[in-house]
């Protein structure tokens, strides 16, 4: 059995709130509410990202169930180069936003104007 790995979008996601037999029903069952779950959930496009990278074979994740992410599977393009992941309230964290074209978050943008203010001082100084 493999661990879990927690990402920040499971905290916000409403399979949360139901319980997880829903979204593993019985074979012949199409998880018909599970997918209607999904379909109201923000985090169901960083699910079905989770559960085609992990290989998740059973269950409905991000609204689809096992073999329709099969399909999905065959049908993406191979995988494009990991994206490292963005570490927060630093200048490389400022920097990695623009790269990865995410929206700049509070810690990285503060991190960047203490940077700044450092590289003027070190600049006057010299």
């Amino acid at each position: 059995m493999t661990a879990v790995t927690r990402e920040p979008w499971m905290d916000d996601a409403l399979c949360r709130q139901v319980g997880p037999e829903l979204f593993f029903p019985p074979d012949g069952d199409n998880g018909r509410e599970a997918k209607q779950v999904c379909a109201a959930c923000e985090a169901c496009s960083a699910c079905l990202d989770y559960a085609l990278r992990n290989d998740e074979k059973y269950g409905v994740f991000g609204g689809l169930g096992p073999k329709q992410r099969r399909v999905l599977h065959r049908e993406r393009p191979r995988r494009e180069p990991a994206q490292p992941p963005i570490v927060h309230g630093t200048p490389a964290g400022h920097r990695a936003h623009f790269r990865q074209k995410v929206p700049l978050c509070e810690p990285c943008r503060s991190a960047d104007k203490v940077y700044r203010a450092e590289l003027r001082e070190l600049r006057r100084a010299s």
